[in-house]
């Protein structure tokens, strides 16, 4: 793109995914512009208008599970509408549902029977965090890792074992002493303590009796074998820097991963990290030559806004994400989304309104005054709104808020 050309605004309905075309496309965007409403649409339309785009060939990864959870059960609700919308028209032209499969009258049967397959299938289609990803490209080349959560994975097997001592012992002479809670509680703590958690020591009392030191040395055997089990695999911090070499070496992992996926959506794209984006580069190179060799589209989408970069803490560095978008803008691929749903448009009104016009409610607080009140703050001349200001738990200081009240 030539530089100093505005980036063009982000067409639901025309950007050239899909059919034969091979397209890297980034799409940038502030908060409450549509990010994740735009990615889930075009997963649809994908979805909709190509036999080949079938859930098993689309890969999608975003940062947290919480946000993958909400991602799948998003691109369900829209797929869902999509559905509706052909069964039931509602001539709504404003939605994205009606756009799109007025988009598709022309081979409308077909594209109603992939979107029901895609619903039928969407619980087995890879949405998943970026972390998981890299889990399961290890996995595919024989290494095991960590579940995320491993801390409450590791409590779990310790319950777990505890538990399965007891049922072990439950017939034979050592049950009365298993099934004593504070025993319980002590060879839970020796578990914990063999996995390298010396803070549980305390909390162990001296043995005593046979078959007391029988059973804590059979759970010290236990244990071992447990904590044996985890040293085996890898965190995912190492995870990521594995999957990657995994991946820029070549062989027969990068080949299947490149057969199964024609397409892939990163979402959140603004809290990735440069080896990352060593795993996506190779990957996408793999997708399109196997693409072209097969005479198939592929597509590479990603989302983000590095404004809401917020997880550096994590390993995230915004400037792989940036390096990211400069580098697909200059290929002319590069998209922004510019209207914000989210803000009310007359509270953004009245903050753009010249800065004299605010003091005229906070001149109004005075400490011990009226519980809440409001006044008219003038704006255009065709219109003013309603303001309330009330008091907070702390004197002196207030809270604005819109009451909805516009008059013309």
């Amino acid at each position: 793109m030539p530089e100093g050309m505005p980036t063009p605004v982000l067409n639901l309905l025309a950007e050239p995914i899909g059919g034969t075309n091979v397209v890297d496309l980034a799409i940038e965007a502030s908060a409450g512009t549509g990010k994740t409403y735009s990615l889930t649409a075009l997963f649809t339309r994908l979805v909709a208008e190509n036999e080949s785009a079938t859930v098993d060939r689309i890969l999608v990864v975003t940062f947290t599970r919480n946000a993958a959870a909400s991602l799948r059960a998003r691109i369900r609700e829209q797929l869902a509408d999509v559905r509706r919308e052909m069964l039931e028209p509602t001539g709504d032209q404003s939605k994205f549902p009606c756009q799109l499969t007025q988009s598709v009258a022309s081979f409308a049967g077909d594209a109603q029977r992939r979107i029901e397959a895609a619903l039928a299938s969407l619980d087995t289609a890879s949405i998943m965090t970026i972390d998981s990803f890299c889990a399961q490209v290890l996995r595919l080349g024989g290494v095991v890792v960590k579940p995320e959560g491993a801390g409450a994975q590791q409590a779990a097997r310790v319950s777990r074992a505890v538990n399965d001592e007891a049922i072990r012992a439950a017939n034979g002479p050592n049950a009365k002493l298993i099934n004593e809670k504070r025993h319980q509680q002590v060879l839970t703590a020796l578990l914990r303590r063999s996995m390298a958690e010396p803070r549980f020591e305390s909390n162990l009392p001296p043995a005593s009796g046979s078959a007391q030191r029988e059973v804590l040395d059979r759970l010290d055997r236990l244990a071992d074998s447990v904590r044996a089990a985890l040293d085996e695999s890898v965190d995912f911090d190492e995870a990521k820097r594995l999957a990657a070499e995994l991946l820029s070496s070549g062989g027969a992992v990068l080949e299947a991963l490149a057969r199964q996926f024609r397409y892939i959506f990163i979402d959140e794209a603004q809290d990735t990290d440069w080896k990352q984006w060593e795993l996506f580069d190779v990957l996408w190179a793999a997708i399109k030559t196997s693409a072209v060799q097969s005479g198939e589209g592929a597509a590479r989408v990603f989302v983000g806004d590095p404004k809401q970069s917020i997880y550096g803490f994590r390993g995230a560095d915004v400037a792989a994400y940036v390096h990211q978008i400069e580098t697909t803008k200059s290929a002319g691929n590069s998209r922004v989304l510019g209207t914000n749903y989210r803000s009310d448009p007359a509270v953004l009104e009245v903050l753009r309104a010249p800065r004299t016009a605010l003091p005229l409610l906070t001149n109004q607080w005075r400490r011990g005054g009226p519980e809440s009140h409001w006044r008219e703050v003038a704006t255009p001349p065709s219109r003013s709104l309603s303001w309330n200001a009330t008091r907070c738990s702390n004197p002196g200081r207030m809270v604005l808020f819109h009451t909805n009240r516009i008059q013309s």
